[in-house]
């Protein structure tokens, strides 16, 4: 999941044990900045501000808008 993500996400910027960065989700770009976090650990993600998450073929799902 790392290497997908970090192809997808440029801007991801570590935070402990995450990264973190806008959710390519949604259109967040006037809400929390850091509301996209990955935890590297877990292989999976999570968005604070939309609630999607899950692991890798969610991610790729999410990110083709596919159900």
């Amino acid at each position: 999941m790392f290497c997908t993500t970090m192809r997808c996400l440029r801007t991801l910027k570590r935070k402990e044990d995450e990264l973190v960065c806008f959710c390519p989700v949604h259109d967040e770009k006037h809400y929390n900045k850091n509301a996209f976090c990955v935890n590297i650990s877990k292989n999976n993600w999570h968005c604070l501000s939309c609630g999607a998450g899950g692991n890798i073929v969610d991610f790729v799902a999410a990110m083709d808008n596919v159900n």
